[in-house]
């Protein structure tokens, strides 16, 4: 354990709206004024953008879960492949505990796969007060807790926007931010250049010495369909590991996740 100390965080919030997973004000004060200890020896406060343990590369998925998640957890599962799913709790699909998604993210948590935070509904934390920016990780930890009975310790912002008082929020929040140094812009559909951004970056660094966190989106067809693929490949011919995001920098899984 990094420190004995622990955070409680108070703010006088609205309430949620209706369609939000929490039943309203009482139970989101209830929700910020858990126990948030700094566990493990994972930094807080700090942008992580690389793996530290080196020769291993973590595979990360943002914005799901989507309609090809339930695909690649059959693809990741066929490869022995655990990643990292950075979810999102209403990315203009519905609620993940009302669409059918909670299935989904239940199968990927059961299969040993991390399970993080990329806020409720994919909002621009830097354009955010501390308020706004609490109720965007608590519904999203009400949310997941329900799912899967317990909340990330990990988070990425969404377009990697958080600021020194976002930060200062997240760290509040007992949440360690990683972003990552391979951003193959699966986004875009150029999947030639997605391909030519991992490959370079793997085959100008050596295992002995460099990990990488990469990003792309299972919410595209192609990236579950074809890339996901390709970078397994890609990495084991580079002699690179494939990981968590956790195990990547070190940090058991016992470090992951809180209780409320």
């Amino acid at each position: 354990m990094r420190s004995s100390s622990t955070a409680f965080y108070t703010l006088a919030l609205v309430p949620l709206a209706a369609s939000g997973p929490l039943k309203g004000f009482s139970s989101l004060v209830s929700r910020i004024n858990i126990a948030r200890p700094k566990i493990g020896t994972v930094p807080y406060n700090a942008d992580i953008t690389a793996c530290n343990v080196p020769g291993t590369v973590a595979l990360t998925y943002d914005d799901g879960p989507g309609p090809y998640t339930e695909e690649l957890l059959q693809i990741l599962e066929s490869n022995n492949v655990k990643a990292t799913f950075f979810i999102n709790g209403n990315n203009g699909q519905g609620p993940i505990t009302d669409n059918g998604f909670a299935r989904v993210i239940k199968k990927a948590y059961d299969d040993g796969h991390q399970i993080a935070s990329h806020t409720w509904s994919h909002a621009d934390l830097a354009h955010l007060s501390t308020e706004e920016r609490t109720r965007e990780m608590t519904q999203l930890e009400d949310a997941l807790e329900s799912i899967i009975g317990v909340i990330p310790t990990y988070m990425r912002p969404p377009y990697t926007s958080c600021e020194a008082d976002c930060m200062q929020d997240m760290d509040d929040l007992g949440y360690h931010v990683a972003n990552y140094n391979i951003d193959t812009r699966d986004w875009a559909g150029d999947y030639n250049f997605a391909r030519e951004v991992y490959s370079s970056a793997l085959s100008s660094s050596s295992p002995s010495s460099a990990g990488f966190i990469e990003l792309t989106h299972d919410i595209h067809a192609e990236t579950v369909h074809t890339f996901t693929q390709f970078m397994i490949d890609e990495a084991r011919e580079h002699g690179y590991k494939l990981v968590t995001l956790g195990e990547c920098l070190g940090d058991p899984v016992s470090n992951w996740y809180r209780k409320s």
